[in-house]
């Protein structure tokens, strides 16, 4: 039998209904075709059958779930290769919520969270400031370190977006504000001797 296939390459979030949505592997040696199978009856192949790349359409009934394809010649088929779907009929994204912090601060750490059809492992924080994000456009536990001009205003508008399913649904965004305190100082006066 082959070897299992590649990593599946394709659309994660669906948002039904979904036309035309692709999905591919790198061909498999001595495959002479690829058996690709769906979450459920609400999937169906438009394109490609036992090829290693096709397109598919997600109907309203399509669930979530996983799109497997094996690798198959004479002497038989091969481990699945599988990649996870979300599907959903909305999006909902999360940034977290607002913070404060000192103005003596270098960083803060922030974790965003979509959901419904977005898919929940991937997503994009962008500033109105001029710092920048660490890990870049990582979803989760970014560090993002202010900037001068951030310092200066004293806040800082962080916006999360989730990925753009494919289907009818649109990105969402969230923002968090972060506040810039500055640090408090105290004065003594008067000539009071104690």
């Amino acid at each position: 039998a082959p070897v299992a296939p590649g990593t599946i390459g394709g659309t994660q979030s669906i948002c039904p209904v979904a036309n035309g949505v692709s999905y591919s592997i790198t061909g498999v040696v001595n495959a002479t075709s690829y058996l690709w199978v769906f979450p459920n009856a609400g999937w169906v192949l438009a394109s490609g059958n036992n090829t290693n790349s096709i397109t598919a359409n997600a109907g309203l009934t399509a669930s979530a779930g996983n799109i497997s394809v094996q690798a198959v010649n004479a002497c038989g088929q091969s481990p699945a290769s599988v990649l996870a779907i979300t599907v959903g009929t909305a999006i909902s994204v999360d940034a977290g919520p607002d913070q404060t912090v000192c103005n003596s601060a270098t960083t803060v750490s922030v974790d965003g969270t979509p959901g419904g059809a977005a898919n929940s492992t991937k997503g994009v924080w962008s500033t109105n400031g001029t710092g920048t994000f660490q890990p870049p456009n990582n979803k989760d536990n970014q560090v993002y370190t202010f900037g001068a001009a951030d310092k200066l205003s004293g806040s800082v508008i962080l916006t999360f977006a989730t990925e753009v399913p494919a289907g009818s649904c649109l990105a969402k965004t969230d923002n968090l504000i972060v506040t810039l305190r500055a640090t408090p100082t105290a004065t003594i006066s008067g000539t009071t001797t104690i």
